[in-house]
This record gives C-alpha cells, sequence and structure tokens, in this order.
C-alpha cells in the first residue's frame, strides 16, 4: 500500500495484477456460479476427507514423489525392521505447508487435522501390514537395530515473508538431520532420505549421505502415499513405480542462478535400476549460511554489529561480555562458555539472586523496523537449557533505542522446561507488542529478566517460525 501511495508501483501495475485475477475468476464461471452456499453439495461436510477423495490424494501423492538418487536401496522389503528418524517424520502440519489451517501453516498440531496421516503413520502401517515392524526416533536413537533407516527431513511450514530465503539452502537448524543420516551410515544401516519441501534446494550433504533420496514436496493429508512408493509388495517387486519429475531444475549450490545439479524434467524410475552415486563436493558457494538478517546470537557469540551484556533490570552496572569466563553484577553473575552443536556453542550464566535483579540482553545501536515480521507471524526463537530452576518469575522484553520498550512478559514457561536438555523456545512478536513495544526501532530483540538465581545457556537467538519450536511462550491476556 505504501508503495502504491508513494509511486514505487504504479497504479496500472496495481491494476494490471488485479485484473489477471479477475479474468481467470471470470473463466472459470465464478461469477455466474452464485453463492457457495447455494451451489450442489453446500453444506455436506460429512463428504469432507470422504473415502474416495482421499484415494484420489493419496495417488497424486505417489504420482508426485520425484526419486532423485538410489544406488539400489529401494524399494524396501515391507517385513523388515525399519527406522524412521528425522524431525519432519511425524507432522502432518509439516508435510502440508502454508496456506493450512493458518496463515503459515504454524501453530498446529497433528490433531487439528482428523483423518489425516503423518509419514511415519503411513510407514508404520505399511510394514505392520506385511508383518514388518517400525520405530519412531526423532534423533536416530534406535533400540532394536534397524535393517533400514527412513530420515525424514526439510523446510518447515511458511508462506509468503516467512519462507523469503536469501539463499537456496535449509536453515542450519533445519539440516541437523543429516548428521543423523551420517551416523546411520556410519554403523551400516542403509539411509533412505525423504526431504519435505516447497521448493528445490542445495542438500548436497545429504544427497552423499543416503543411499537414496526422494524428495516428497508438501504431500499433505494422505502421507501414507509415500509409504506406497518406498516399500515391495509381498513379491519383493515395486508395488508402484515413482513417475514424478522436477518441475525445474535442481541446484548444485545455494547461488542463486548458480550451477544446475539435476534438470528440469529429471527423475529416476525402479525401471532404470540401481544408479552408480559420485559424492558431490558440499561446498555451498555462498558467504551466508542460510540463516538470513534475522538471527542476533549463535553458536555463543553476538551476530555482526551485535552484543552480548549483563546488566542489573535498570541496565546499571552493565557489563558488556567479549570474552568468558566473565562476572559481573558485583559476583552475582558468572559467564562461562558451554558446548552446544560445536565446541563452546553456548555461553552459561549462573546468576545469584540480588535486589537489582539481572538482566542478559542482546543489543545494538542501530534500531531495526520488525514491524513486518510482526504482522507476519513470526517469532523469536532462543535455542537455551534450564541449568538451575529460577527462584524468582522470569520475563522477557525487548529494548527500542536503547531504552524500555513496553511491559515485560512473563514466561512462565521457563520454570517448565526440562532441566539439562536443550529446547527452542518461541515467543510471538505480536506478544512484545501487545505489551506495548514499538516494533518500528528495535535496539534490543532479546531481554531476559530476573530479580531471582538462576541458571541457564544460551546458544541461539534468531526469528524464525513457530514450528522451530520445542515451547512456546502464550502471550499475557
Amino acid at each position: 500500500t505504501v508503495q502504491v501511495k508513494d509511486g514505487t508501483i504504479p497504479m496500472s501495475r496495481l491494476d494490471d495484477a488485479v485484473a489477471r485475477v479477475l479474468r481467470v475468476k471470470q473463466r472459470l464461471g465464478l461469477f455466474e456460479a452464485g453463492k457457495p452456499s447455494s451451489r450442489a453439495l453446500s453444506g455436506r461436510y460429512e463428504l469432507l476427507g470422504a473415502p474416495e477423495h482421499r484415494a484420489i490424494a493419496r495417488e497424486a501423492v505417489r504420482k508426485s514423489l520425484v526419486m532423485l538418487k538410489n544406488t539400489g536401496v529401494l524399494p524396501l522389503r515391507p517385513t523388515a525392521h525399519i527406522l524412521v528418524a528425522g524431525d519432519g517424520a511425524d507432522d502432518i502440519a509439516r508435510q502440508s505447508g502454508g496456506w493450512t489451517l493458518s496463515w503459515q501453516g504454524t501453530g498446529l498440531t497433528n490433531a487439528q487435522f482428523p483423518g489425516a496421516t503423518s509419514l511415519w503413520r503411513g510407514i508404520e502401517q505399511s510394514v505392520a501390514k506385511a508383518g514388518g515392524s517400525a520405530e519412531l526416533a526423532p534423533d536416530g536413537d534406535y533400540k532394536q537395530r534397524p535393517d533400514a533407516a527412513i530420515v525424514i527431513f526439510g523446510e518447515t511450514p511458511y508462506a509468503e515473508f516467512q519462507g523469503d530465503i536469501p539463499s537456496l539452502q535449509l536453515r542450519p537448524e533445519l539440516r541437523r538431520p543429516f548428521a543423523t543420516m551420517r551416523r546411520l551410515k556410519a554403523a551400516g544401516i542403509p539411509v533412505v532420505a525423504v526431504m519435505i519441501t516447497g521448493r528445490p534446494l542445495y542438500v548436497n550433504e545429504a544427497l552423499n549421505q543416503s543411499d537414496a533420496f526422494v524428495t516428497a514436496w508438501l504431500p499433505g493429508s494422505e502421507g501414507a502415499g509415500v509409504a506406497d512408493l518406498l516399500f515391495a509388495g509381498a513379491d519383493n517387486m515395486p508395488a508402484h513405480d515413482f513417475r514424478g519429475r522436477l518441475p525445474t531444475a535442481w541446484p548444485a549450490t545455494a547461488r542463486h542462478g548458480g550451477a544446475t545439479l539435476f534438470p528440469l524434467g529429471y527423475g529416476l524410475t525402479y525401471a532404470d535400476g540401481p544408479q552408480r552415486w559420485t559424492d558431490l563436493p558440499e561446498d555451498s558457494l555462498v558467504a551466508d549460511d542460510g540463516n538470513g538478517p534475522g538471527v542476533y546470537f549463535d553458536k555463543g557469540v553476538p551476530a555482526a554489529s551485535w552484543s552480548l551484556t549483563v546488566s542489573q533490570i535498570d541496565r546499571g552496572d552493565n557489563l558488556r561480555v567479549t570474552t568468558v569466563p566473565a562476572v559481573g553484577l558485583g559476583g552475582r553473575a558468572q559467564i562461562t562458555a558451554t558446548d552446544y552443536g560445536v565446541q563452546e556453542g553456548a555461553r552459561q550464566f549462573a546468576i545469584a539472586a540480588g535486589s537489582e535483579g539481572a538482566t542478559v540482553e542482546i543489543g545494538a545501536l542501530d534500531a531495526l523496523d520488525l514491524s513486518r515480521e510482526t504482522n507476519g507471524d513470526v517469532v523469536l526463537l532462543a535455542t537455551l537449557r534450564l541449568d538451575a530452576r529460577p527462584s524468582a518469575p522470569v520475563s522477557m522484553s525487548m529494548g527500542c533505542d536503547n531504552a524500555e520498550c513496553g511491559r515485560p512478559i512473563p514466561v512462565a514457561e521457563f520454570s517448565t522446561l526440562a532441566p539439562g536438555q536443550w529446547q527452542v523456545m518461541a515467543v510471538p512478536l505480536k506478544c512484545f507488542a501487545a505489551a506495548g513495544a514499538d516494533m518500528t526501532r528495535i535496539t534490543a530483540p532479546f531481554r531476559l529478566e530476573t530479580a531471582g538465581s538462576l541458571g541457564f545457556s544460551l546458544a541461539r537467538v534468531a526469528l524464525g517460525s513457530a514450528a522451530e519450536a520445542d515451547t512456546a511462550v502464550q502471550c499475557p491476556r
């Protein structure tokens, strides 16, 4: 709206875009079709999700899958013991993408998709029917050694804005299943990688670590359609063959407009037989690591132009933490290094109670305008570990031009975290806005404060999607 009003986008361009939409609606006969409530089958809600409809949707899933690699491990024997790993294995919202029950497709649970089947459930049902067994272990730590492993990974849901990425690669936290693949392969377990994604991305590491690689795109409610193609029939022959082909080229690097790895129209079939594989280079050829601009603290250190400080709640006795170990607040705050992902990839805070309280802040001199992100249902993600339970309430806030910025948000969820376990906690930006923060001039996107004692470790602070969180802070009412 602003760009139209200031002339950046001419009104003629807006008129042309609207006219295109209206022409399509006219060709579909929507203007003559009458109100939706007056049309045939209107109000017949019992027909939603009918078996015939689900069968067609499942068929569509089978026909859309694209196999990019198969050294001979596929199809799997349905009578085998199958490990299903990866953070996308049992998440119907994730396999459905954006614009589902919410704008970005986030903040949803499997229970909100009645009758739908996750990829894990589809696999479990398929092997159980044939006399095999399946085990779900997202981190790959199995109880019984599997005959093969299916690792399901990929993008989290997004619509416009949240889906914008600076380069053609997954964000670092979404690449964790790559290490699971590597570990399983090193143990001699055949690995099948299944990628959930709305677009081709640079994933050479996953292609190298897997024995077979299948792009599932966004299969939606009928996850069993994926299992239909991964497993053989009773005669150990493929029950269905792959028919999907790439709708666009698959990138060899994360660089926009870079080299192509697989061309438009590429896709293997079982009829092609096993294919030899030569390991791909694992250089993305881009300077960024896929984080994007909304990362303020990563691997235990502030991003460029950002600072980590510890102070009293009133900002007195301010200590900028540049090296560790460090001591602040007259000895009440001890800051040391701890491991997360990499050696010393996080900072550990041991804070003693005091009348002046304590604040851990990540801030900068230049203000950010986060109003667009706030409107886009973006959340603030903090990767942290509770080391010692707080003796007093914990709250979070933001800083505006290095001053107070709205009311602190109580974070009761902090006390419920399991001690010693790393988790990703999400705070919707809308919570800060509702508490009075001016989201157009944020200089400190992360301020955590308490008047009591507290022990915690912090590895990463960034903007992202609620789908990436283990726990979410509820906005005060």
